[in-house]
This record gives structure tokens, sequence and C-alpha cells, in this order.
């Protein structure tokens, strides 16, 4: 699944299984796609399309119902300026639903649209990331040695990186990178437990640099950058 920035959709290449694809399938979203996710948002067993568009400050989901073909179903609103620049998927508060958790670089928060397993989705719940922070990438964790999903958030504004530690019940506790400042403007996260040692660690990414860095959690969020 690609966003079509320019073009205002998304393009769908099904598999066959082989390492080959279908032509592409186009569809309509909102202005300026920036991000993609996928998961089953109605329990029905078929995989779901959300987007999240940066110009029409929303949020569309696209529904399977048949073969990979899809219906925009509903489209959720995220505030005027929110521009919204990245999306992450996961269950969030520990119902056995989809979540959707969505990047406001524009409103310097992260938003959480709490799924109800049948396609439809709660209005966001805003977390505040600070003052001119920009939060341009979102990565879901274990971040603290608990079995609640946690997230970390780059911030593109202040050139660090930021934790939200969950408490399994749809609330976060805001945390600050243990004084981990970056030269450049983080673009791109991702989160695994690269070291085996049962906490997630995070890669950090950078636009026109051809070297990542990665943080590695040794004492229940604070972080040391190999």
């Amino acid at each position: 699944v690609v966003t079509n920035f320019t073009g205002n959709s998304v393009s769908v290449l099904l598999g066959y299984g082989n390492g080959s694809f279908q032509n592409r399938m186009t569809l309509s979203t909102g202005f300026g796609p920036q991000s993609v996710g996928v998961g089953d948002f109605n329990n029905d067993t078929r995989l779901d399309i959300v987007v999240v568009n940066s110009y029409s400050n929303n949020v569309s989901i696209l529904l399977q119902y048949n073969r990979g073909f899809l219906r925009d179903e509903k489209t959720y609103a995220t505030g005027g300026g929110s521009d919204l620049r990245y999306t992450v998927v996961g269950d969030m508060n520990d119902d056995g639903q989809l979540d959707i958790v969505t990047a406001n670089y524009g409103t310097n928060d992260v938003g959480i649209l709490f799924g109800l397993g049948n396609g439809a989705f709660l209005n966001q719940m805003i977390f505040d990331t600070g003052v001119q922070s920009h939060p341009s990438c979102i990565a879901l964790g274990y971040f603290n040695r608990d079995t609640e999903l946690d997230f970390a958030v780059a911030y593109g504004g202040t050139m660090t990186v930021g934790i939200f530690l969950g408490s399994g019940n749809g609330t976060f506790i805001r945390q600050i990178s243990d004084g981990i400042h970056f030269v450049l403007a983080p673009l791109f996260i991702a989160s695994g437990d690269i070291n085996g040692d049962g906490i997630s660690e995070i890669v950090v990414a950078y636009e026109n640099s051809d070297n990542v860095d990665l943080l590695v959690t040794y004492n229940n969020v604070s972080f040391e950058n190999q």
C-alpha cells in the first residue's frame, strides 16, 4: 500500500504470494495523504487501511469488503492545522480492538482514535508533545519492562525523541528522552527488541544522512545512543 501525496490517493498492489504483484488499484483519500496503516478494524478477518491526510487534517478509513476491494467508510477530523504526518496501528487500551495513533505535526500533539471493533472509531484523544516539538513519526514498543504497549515519538522541531508509557486503559504518561538530542531532525523511527533483553530499542533515521542512531534502553526508559 503506497500513498500518492500529490494525487490525493493510495495505491494497493495485491500480492500473488510469489514475490510478484498485480497491477495497482488506486483509491481516493483526503488531501495530502502522508502515511498509511493496515489492520482488521471490523473483525471480519480482512485487512483494512487507515490513511492520514495532512492537507485536509483528517483520517480516512478504507474497509475491505471483497478480495482486496475497499470502500471509503468514514473520515475523522483531527482539527484545523493538525498537519498529520504519520500513523501506526495497535491495541492501545487492551480491549482487543485495534486503535489508530497519529503524529499531528502542526498542533504539537499525538492523537489516538480508539477502535470499537466494527470499523468505527471514537474521536481522537489528544496527548500533548510540547511547544514546537512537531511530532513527525511514531513507533510502538515496550520500553519499561511491563506488558502494556507504549509509543515513542520523533520530534522534528526539538530534534529529540519522546516516550509515552501505557497503563493498559488508554492513558499514557509522557516521558522525556534521557537528554538525547540529535544534530539533525529525526525523519523516521522504528522499534524492536534488537539485543534480546526484553525491552524495545529505537532506531532513528534522518533526512540527508547516511547514518542511523540506535537508542538502547538500559534502565526503564532511559536510553543510551549507540
